[in-house]
């Protein structure tokens, strides 16, 4: 037989695969379509070889010329029987052929499942990959952007410090200044009140030598007083003395009596001075109280208190620097003077009472003497009372 075994690696080529006489297998109808022949596991069976029945020569045949229709039957027999045989090996032939086809087809499918398979996996991994890419990809941009968060919070934090490192400059800066503008606040106050306490003292000094001057005039002109009336009635004994003595020389004239007019007469001249002499500046103090009463009932109580106001205020200056030259003089012309105080005669009035009198277009303080600083005291008391009143 020429059939030989399948190879392992496909099917075998049919140009090589020839019978034992010669003749070429016919091509299967199906290599690829295993359906027809349905599915073939085992090895195909072997057809029983009939043996064929051989001459020695052709001469014997011819020697039995009787028999060459057994011959011509034998030759169609062997013929039938390869034609048989050649038959049996193109079936063989085919169902290999159909068994190498399904093995090349589950091969192929095998192959394909395997590549189909790995081609899953190699996909499968590269998306692994880029899957891994970008959430490595994700994650160092979200590092990144709580690294610019932490960064930009960072800088906000500095920046506020900063801001209120400066704000706390600031403020402990203007504390500093309010502290010293106090300090040289208080300084200045202390100034003042100790040059005002040195004035004051210096004025009270001054007011004290002057009444103590005064009362060293008025005790030398007393005294002087005591002593003239004391010669004057020295004089009036004397004279007594000697009228007497002259009238006991001479009784019968009458003896006159000058002596007591001149001692009576200083007594009555005394005592009429006692009653026509007053305080000027008790005289004063009754015109003002006139005065105010009438100012209070001179126009509208806020006009008045406004007029009360500014008079006060030019009599107190008086009262606490009588030496300052620009409070004893008021100038008329001025405006908050001929809104208030002009409107009003007997304001005016009030002025001329305490001691001021006109010299053109001022009023000008004119007293003889030391200043009565108690009547300013006392008639700037009085207006403050009466501008209480009229609020």
């Amino acid at each position: 037989s020429s059939i030989t075994a399948p190879r392992s690696s496909g099917a075998v080529p049919q140009s090589r695969r020839v019978d034992a006489g010669g003749v070429r297998p016919a091509r299967p109808t199906s290599l690829r379509d295993p359906e027809r022949t349905g599915p073939t596991t085992s090895a195909p069976r072997s057809m029983p070889q009939p043996t064929p029945t051989r001459t020695t020569s052709h001469g014997a045949g011819r020697a039995d010329g009787s028999t060459s229709s057994g011959v011509r039957g034998a030759d169609m027999t062997r013929e039938a029987q390869m034609r048989s045989e050649r038959e049996a090996r193109q079936l063989e032939e085919r169902q290999l052929a159909e068994v190498q086809a399904r093995s090349a087809a589950a091969a192929e499918e095998h192959y394909r499942r395997e590549e189909e398979q790995m081609r899953r996996v190699r996909e499968e991994s590269r998306r692994a990959a880029e899957e891994q890419q970008r959430r490595q990809a994700e994650e160092r941009a979200r590092q990144q952007a709580e690294q610019e968060a932490r960064d930009r919070a960072a800088a906000e934090a500095r920046q506020r410090e900063a801001q209120a490192c400066a704000a706390r400059e600031a403020e402990e800066a203007r504390r500093a200044e309010e502290l010293r503008r106090l300090e040289r606040e208080q300084a200045a106050e202390r100034s003042r009140r100790e040059a005002a306490e040195r004035a004051k003292r210096e004025q009270e000094e001054k007011e004290r030598e002057e009444r103590e001057e005064k009362a060293r005039r008025a005790a030398a002109i007393e005294a002087a007083e005591k002593k003239m009336l004391e010669a004057q009635r020295q004089q009036a004994l004397a004279k007594q003395a000697e009228a007497a003595t002259t009238a006991a020389a001479k009784p019968a004239e009458p003896a006159p009596k000058p002596a007591q007019q001149v001692t009576t007469a200083p007594a009555a001249r005394g005592t009429a001075g006692g009653d026509e002499e007053r305080d000027p500046a008790a005289v004063a103090k009754e015109v003002v109280a006139g005065k105010v009463r009438q100012l209070t009932k001179a126009g509208a109580p806020d006009a008045v208190k406004r007029c009360v106001t500014l008079v006060r205020t030019y009599i107190i200056n008086i009262a606490q620097n009588p030496l300052e030259p620009k409070f004893r003089s008021i100038n008329t012309a001025n405006k908050a003077f001929q809104e208030r105080v002009a409107p009003f005669e007997v304001a005016r009035e009030i002025l001329e009472a305490v001691g001021f009198q006109p010299d053109g277009e001022k009023l000008v303080l004119q007293v003889e003497g030391p200043l009565p600083r108690k009547l300013f005291w006392d008639v700037g008391a009085m207006l403050d009372i009466v501008a209480q009143r009229l609020a």
